[in-house]
């Protein structure tokens, strides 16, 4: 198998999907979250809008899983090959929240300040329940804001075992030389992941059965640099039907690698 850093084609996978996101972790095993209270906002959902970074405007999709943690990611620049992909976890207070975590660059697009991790802050954010997440961005010398829109159809089908389960191979279709990745997910969650020569395991499951969201764990001993990881799983739409195209994002304990895969069902 091949590690994947989430970008270049994952991302783009990501956007055309219209994936949405907000999460986190460290070595220590603290989300840095907690529990939500019946006066704050919920953001639990899909979104999709724009990241205005550095004055120029980037299609940004994010998806948010009830508990904080969020995946997400914005294109290049309009001409450019430097799009970021985004993992970590907000709080909310009221119809405020803030958020921090990891931002990802692909090799040969490396943030401002150099490097393809960096710490990530987002600031001033605003919850609009249901409608839309607005905020602040920082990340490797590079900063911005952006507006997502909740996406409710997508958001409101919800989270069924049953219904991720399947067999889908990666997609879009991987370029000559590229190793293509079969993911296999049973009915109870668990799942192979599959691809030049190497097999990890993993287990889906669900936070809150009304959001299209999923929390992933990923064993890839011997298959990717990390051992551990963990992060979220979305089932979109795909050109050949309903509820057939997974977008999933993990990162390792420290955040400091990450493996994506898009997929689309047999």
């Amino acid at each position: 198998m091949v590690s994947m850093r989430m970008a270049g084609a994952l991302l783009a996978g990501m956007v055309a999907a219209g994936l949405s996101g907000c999460g986190g972790g460290d070595d220590g095993g603290d989300d840095g979250g907690g529990p939500q209270t019946p006066d704050d906002a919920d953001a639990a959902g899909l979104y999709e809008g724009s990241m205005l970074l550095d004055g120029t405007s980037r299609n940004f999709v994010v998806a948010v899983a009830p508990d904080g943690t969020f995946a997400g990611g914005f294109g290049a620049a309009p001409g450019g090959t430097n799009p970021r992909t985004l993992y970590g976890n907000g709080v909310a207070n009221g119809n405020a929240f803030t958020a921090t975590g990891t931002a990802y660059a692909p090799q040969g697009a490396p943030f401002t300040a150099g490097g393809t991790t960096a710490p990530l802050t987002i600031s001033n954010g605003l919850i609009d329940e249901g409608v839309r997440l607005q905020g602040n961005f920082v990340a490797g010398g590079e900063s911005g804001n952006f507006t997502v829109n909740y996406r409710p159809e997508m958001s409101g089908r919800g989270a069924l075992l049953s219904r991720i389960a399947g067999i889908y191979n990666s997609y879009p279709v991987p370029p000559p030389g590229a190793v293509g990745l079969t993911l296999n997910i049973d009915a109870m969650g668990a799942f192979t992941l599959s691809g030049g020569g190497c097999t990890a395991t993993g287990n889906v499951s669900i936070q809150d059965p009304d959001v299209n969201v999923y929390s992933v764990t990923l064993n890839a001993a011997g298959c990717l640099p990390g051992v551990n990881y963990s992060g979220l799983m979305t089932l979109e739409d795909g050109p050949t039907g309903m509820n057939n195209r997974p977008v999933m994002f993990v990162v390792t304990p420290s955040q400091g690698m990450s493996f994506g895969f898009t997929g689309l069902r047999e």
